[in-house]
């Protein structure tokens, strides 16, 4: 897969560029030269970022870190206090990684859950059907889930947009494999989701790792 960025669009929505599969390198470089195209590459693997602990018991480390005015701070008590949102009051966050499983207590909101399924990038004709049906096979995207809006300790109470990038990749069953490919996807599949629901601020959270590739 061939990513290009410019003012070409193609298969994508709300972001200007393409991604072309099954062309040769003679091409791209004969596209890339194209004065509306600003840059071609090849796709990147893409990944799910590693997690230090668990965000229920005991929670990441990084929750404390918020609310602490000073990096030597001794109050660690693995909480966010200052300016808890409601989720009335509170921007949606679109959680782009393997799936969120929705039906886990800490999305609870009553007798339903604060999570979206926006987009499944990797499978749109069977969306959310695998890596997002139970916490194991999703448990990435739940754990960044839950430290950014979880019931016991979430930064806030946010509605949560479920946008999946990553599936089973070729080194096993896991569900931390995508590409920039779908990142990109996810990120269109964003914008179009907050334009087609007049959504006019939220945020976007990636956690992921990826091959590097620095442009000459």
């Amino acid at each position: 897969v061939w990513l290009g960025v410019g003012a070409v669009s193609l298969k994508k929505k709300g972001l200007r560029g393409f991604a072309v599969e099954g062309l040769n390198d003679a091409w791209a470089n004969g596209v890339s030269q194209r004065p509306e195209v600003s840059l071609v590459r090849k796709d990147i693997r893409v990944y799910g970022a590693e997690l230090r602990g668990s965000p229920w018991d005991p929670p990441p480390w990084g929750l404390d870190r918020i609310d602490q005015r000073s990096a030597f701070s001794q109050k660690r008590d693995f909480r966010f206090k200052t300016g808890r949102v409601a989720s009335a009051a509170a921007v949606p966050i679109y959680i782009l990684d393997n799936g969120i499983f929705a039906g886990h207590a800490e999305f609870a909101d009553g007798t339903t859950t604060r999570v979206v399924n926006v987009a499944d990038v990797i499978t749109p004709s069977t969306p959310f059907a695998r890596c997002a049906v139970n916490v194991l096979d999703a448990s990435h995207g739940t754990s960044i889930a839950s430290i950014a809006a979880g019931n016991r300790w979430g930064v806030t109470r946010a509605p949560i947009m479920n946008v999946k990038v990553m599936d089973r990749g070729p080194f096993g069953n896991t569900c931390i494999s995508g590409s920039a490919n779908s990142v990109v996807a996810g990120l269109d599949a964003t914008l179009s989701h907050m334009t087609g629901n007049g959504i006019s601020r939220a945020v976007v959270n990636l956690s992921l790792g990826w091959s590097v590739d620095v442009p000459d």
